[in-house]
């Protein structure tokens, strides 16, 4: 896992003049939200399309923050209630990379990748 690509730095921002919706600060294309198939101003597609490129831009640039206050709010678990600690611990596996859901058991388990 040392030699994993990557991704562009943050912060991402939106650029509504480009078809690609989610730029790097340099203005590089990170992600476009909806396409010309579900891109219709009748149906609502546009306005969906432009809250979910808004919704990835806020949640992209706050990931690493959110992260790291969970992390320091773990330092506290004595003092929170044990479902309070499971809550940031699963949000912690989830937002860390080699990390994926158990949908069948609905809990976070760590990738074998990620223990070697």
């Amino acid at each position: 896992m040392g030699n994993e690509t990557k991704h562009t730095p943050l912060p991402w921002r939106l650029d509504w003049r480009a078809t690609t919706r989610i730029v790097s600060e340099s203005g590089r294309g990170i992600a476009s939200a909806g396409g010309p198939f579900n891109n219709q101003e009748e149906d609502g597609g546009v306005a969906e399309n432009n809250a979910n490129a808004k919704f990835i831009e806020l949640a992209c640039n706050c990931h690493n923050e959110l992260l790291e206050a969970c992390k320091k709010a773990m330092t506290c678990q004595s003092s929170m209630n044990s479902d309070v600690v499971a809550l940031i611990r699963d949000a912690i596996a989830k937002a860390t990379p080699g990390c994926q859901e158990d949908s069948r058991q609905a809990r976070v388990v760590s990738s074998p990748e990620a223990t070697t």
